[in-house]
């Protein structure tokens, strides 16, 4: 949709009446309104906009106090001039312009308005002709007619009435059909029908509208619906499923037919949650405990779903403690089957910084703490003994936990999800050298 800035500005100027033998109850002031009226959706245009003119007759061939209108539209043709205009173009020593109405159309949108000399007692109006050009049926809302009382402005509510219409174009000419109510409105429109919306001001003669400023908007919607116009069409979260078939138009990871993974939702909205999964099958695949902050741990999607880290935190025990010191949350990421993850230290070795999906300063652990993936409240592997301090490291100086890197080996597809039995990294872990980053990223 395609929404403008709408706004009016109201000036007050001084206009004294000679020479045309009418009074205005001592009013020497008269208004000058500016305006725009404006479309806030792309399939609607203006295709027609009005004039307003008021003339001062007299002589002998009408009343001095005589005051006459004309209404006239000026984008895709006029409106029919009637006699009084002609005369008082062509004969002006009969006639004086008095009041009128410049209007200019910005684009296919939006229309300027600016009445000027407005005296009391005489209407005027700020007609537009909306045509929808959209294909699918839409609603069109009532418009809003606000008026701005920031700074010096005034509001003219009370004088302002709002009218809608339906149009038809005949004979290249408009012609105003039923009067339709605001309690018609949200109101169905189809593509090229027009409706005509008149904004009308009547000033009543009184001295409180002297010296007045003023400012309002008029802004005219419409909202798209379905082919059988019953909804509309709306798409919170840009899936590509409207809210009326997506069962969550917030969540872009559920719509129907979504691979359903292991996040505690009805991803593709079939009503069952995570139906035939359980634990994600996720473990270390890789540890390095190395020199300084070279801290970092790699996490394997083993299984045949994707799993949604959002719910996977990192525990650390250290110095043999039953509780954990630190959890780290992981970030939210779809982790796809046979791919990795890698969360390290902020001050890890510049080299492997790209590898590295998720950096924590809470990765400070040594050769003796134990480390413990979990899922939600479910342990998925664990490095290392709970609650039990080996001295340095877990294996050997040659083969352990401390300056050392550790792969899983290839044939391992499971994590130890008991965190308390014996912990022997030969068992299931390839050894290398302090530092070695060669297989950071990749498993096997």
């Amino acid at each position: 949709m395609r929404k403008q800035k709408i706004g009016i500005i109201f000036a007050t100027t001084m206009f004294i009446i000679a020479g045309i033998g009418i009074s205005y109850a001592g009013f020497t002031d008269t208004i000058q309104i500016y305006g725009t009226i404006q479309t806030a959706t792309v399939d609607l245009e203006v295709k027609g906009h009005s004039v307003t003119e008021i003339w001062k007759i007299w002589g002998d061939n009408a009343p001095d106090d005589e005051i006459y209108k004309w209404y006239g539209y000026t984008n895709d043709q006029n409106y029919p001039l009637d006699k009084d205009y002609v005369l008082s173009q062509t004969q002006a020593e009969f006639a004086e312009r008095i009041s009128w109405t410049e209007s200019n159309q910005g684009d296919q949108h939006d229309v300027d308005f600016k009445f000027m000399n407005i005296f009391p007692c005489i209407d005027f109006r700020a007609d537009v002709i909306i045509k929808y050009t959209g294909s699918i049926p839409a609603k069109i809302n009532w418009p809003d007619l606000i008026w701005d009382e920031n700074g010096n402005n005034y509001d003219f509510s009370t004088y302002t009435k709002l009218i809608a219409y339906y149009y038809d174009l005949v004979d290249e000419q408009w012609v105003r059909k039923d009067e339709i109510s605001p309690l018609d409105f949200p109101l169905q429109i189809h593509e090229s029908e027009y409706i005509g919306f008149e904004v009308e001001i009547s000033l009543v003669q009184d001295n409180i509208l002297q010296n007045k400023n003023g400012k309002f908007s008029l802004e005219i919607n419409a909202i798209q619906w379905h082919d059988d116009c019953s909804e509309e069409i709306t798409d919170n979260d840009n899936d590509g499923f409207d809210v009326t078939i997506d069962c969550d138009d917030n969540d872009n990871t559920v719509y129907p037919d979504a691979e359903e993974i292991l996040d505690g939702k009805d991803n593709n909205c079939n009503g069952l949650i995570d139906e035939g999964l359980s634990c994600p099958e996720l473990f270390f695949s890789e540890y390095i405990e190395g020199s300084s902050y070279n801290k970092a741990l790699e996490i394997y999607n083993s299984g045949d779903y994707s799993a949604d880290l959002s719910d996977v935190s990192i525990n650390l025990f250290l110095n043999g403690e039953n509780l954990p010191s630190k959890t780290i949350e992981l970030d939210q990421h779809l982790l796809e089957p046979g791919e990795t993850y890698v969360i390290a230290h902020p001050s890890i070795d510049e080299s492997i910084l790209s590898e590295c999906d998720q950096l924590s300063s809470l990765m400070t652990y040594n050769g003796d703490d134990s480390i413990e993936l979990i899922w939600d409240t479910s342990t998925l592997d664990v490095i290392g003994q709970i609650g039990f301090d080996p001295g340095t490291n877990w294996g050997t100086d040659d083969f352990g936990t401390k300056d050392c890197t550790l792969t899983r080996k290839c044939p391992i597809i499971h994590g130890d999800i008991n965190g308390y039995d014996n912990f022997d990294p030969q068992d299931e872990w390839n050894c290398f050298e302090k530092d070695d980053f060669n297989y950071l990223g990749t498993h096997c």
